[in-house]
């Protein structure tokens, strides 16, 4: 019986050559994985993963037990782990046994890992020009402001950036309907990592959300984007896949009639997974892409939706900007710390 334990999410993709590829073993990761998944109570967030030096994002991780008392093998586990890294369209793929009746898989999006040096970071091997249409890679600073990108290299050089979160993203070529995947998410240093934020009223999942989205705004020192109920309703909709990838299908058909009906141009979307909405916040804030679009001068409007999935949440943001003047309507209403 297979149960999703846990998604460490955030985004990534693939490429043309994708399908030729075989996934690798991430030995590298095994043991880290194992503490954290067989302790008593598992912590499988991404801040849990990235602060043991897991750099790898949007994890797939699920939990196999034995049936009828079968006992749970390394061999079946191999095989297993395979086969989700090959049907999750994933490079990297590792196991491992917490007990005779239980055992994980693991798919990760990179082949490798992101590897630490003493002026940064280093991706060893050409993986990502291998594997991906296009990729790039993009910093952000752990207390405030949007994002900058940063030179395409196998060296990512931290010296001059500071305390922040460095991103690398891949993008596929094949299939031509997913977006892009984030293979790495890495703090240049130990105090980059800053702690989830309380929020407020956060039983009201998407409620404590938007007041969130309208506290970091203004310390941005932006105006307030306004919740709308034609995006909300999109976002909603979108929750149908409960995964964090991106299907461009669906979201290029969604975007054609808001812009069609609502005079909106939709600026992006926003995929994340966490088991509080706590977590949601982290990630959206940690993601620097993520919080560019939270952070867009230019929006307007925006939509949201949580769904539960599992132990798991699912949080969908759209955020837009208008398009051509638009007369007021009730279909709006502002949010305000």
């Amino acid at each position: 019986m297979n149960k999703i334990l846990a998604t460490a999410a955030f985004m990534i993709f693939s490429t043309a050559s994708f399908a030729a590829q075989v996934a690798e073993h991430r030995a590298d990761v095994k043991e880290q994985l194992q503490h954290l998944i067989c302790a008593e109570s598992p912590q499988l967030d991404a801040r849990s993963t990235i602060a043991l030096g897991i750099y790898d994002a949007q994890i797939d991780i699920r939990l196999i037990e034995s049936i009828a008392g079968t006992a749970v093998t390394e061999k079946m586990l191999v095989k297993k782990s395979k086969a989700l890294a090959a049907m999750k369209r994933y490079l990297g793929y590792t196991q491992g046994i917490c007990s005779d009746r239980k055992g994980w898989v693991a798919a990760l999006p990179a082949p490798e890992p992101l590897i630490r040096t003493d002026d940064g970071f280093e991706i060893k091997s050409n993986a990502l020009n291998s594997a991906c249409k296009n990729h790039r890679y993009d910093f952000a600073a752990t207390k405030a402001g949007v994002s900058s990108r940063l030179p395409d290299s196998k060296k990512i050089r931290t010296s001059k950036l500071g305390a922040g979160i460095i991103e690398v993203t891949c993008q596929p070529a094949f299939p031509r309907w997913q977006g892009p995947i984030v293979w790495y998410l890495a703090p240049t240093s130990v105090d980059a990592l800053a702690e989830k934020q309380k929020l407020t009223n956060p039983e009201d999942r998407a409620t404590s959300l938007a007041l969130w989205i309208a506290s970091i705004r203004s310390n941005e020192g932006l105006r307030p984007i306004i919740l709308n109920d034609s995006l909300n309703r999109a976002a909603e909709l979108l929750t149908i896949d409960s995964s964090v990838t991106h299907n461009r299908a669906n979201t290029d058909s969604m975007r054609e009639k808001i812009n069609a009906a609502d005079s909106l141009r939709v600026l992006g979307e926003i995929r994340v997974r966490g088991q509080t909405p706590e977590d949601l916040a982290w990630m959206l804030w940690h993601s620097p892409r993520h919080r560019d679009l939270l952070l867009k001068e230019e929006a307007t409007s925006y939509g949201i939706a949580i769904k539960e999935v599992g132990t798991e949440l699912l949080a969908i943001f759209l955020g837009a900007e208008e398009n051509r003047l638009v007369t007021a309507s009730g279909g709006k209403k502002a949010v305000t710390k």
